[in-house]
């Protein structure tokens, strides 16, 4: 059984291809139309822009940017602790839900959770088509 939270600090040595640009962490960055290729075509991750708490739970938006008018499946995962990068640590599954790009490629979300739990939130995106499955998502934290 592998788990993706609290990996060492190290990078794991993975070279996706000389497409993506990678940073100091290994995070390959999104990218505009994400028309790229290699290991999981390069997908875009989610980009979670906002949570806010209130008596009735939880709202969390964001966006995506990938391929025009393509069926995704996003999933969220919450943590107690934030990676080094800044960018994920799967520790629980919060919930996945299903969205399709526009004919530019983009898609929004927002939904309401009545509870959740962690400090940090991160997401993926998968397209259901594919199979292609993005990085993490830079963690946002919860309040």
């Amino acid at each position: 059984h592998f788990s993706l939270y609290e990996q060492s600090m190290e990078k794991i040595p993975i070279t996706l291809n000389s497409y993506g640009v990678e940073d100091a962490w290994g995070v390959t960055k999104n990218d505009t139309g994400d028309a790229d290729t290699g290991a999981n075509s390069l997908q875009n991750y989610p980009v979670i822009t906002k949570i806010t708490k209130s008596a009735a739970g939880y709202t969390i938006t964001g966006t995506l940017k990938s391929l025009p008018n393509t069926k995704i499946t996003l999933e969220f995962f919450s943590s107690s602790n934030l990676a080094p990068s800044g960018y994920g640590e799967g520790e629980a599954v919060v919930t996945a839900r299903n969205y399709t790009t526009d004919a530019s490629g983009n898609a929004s979300f927002t939904f309401a959770l009545t509870t959740l739990t962690g400090k940090y939130l991160t997401a993926t995106a998968t397209n259901t088509v594919t199979g292609d499955t993005s990085e993490f998502a830079k963690s946002v934290a919860i309040p």
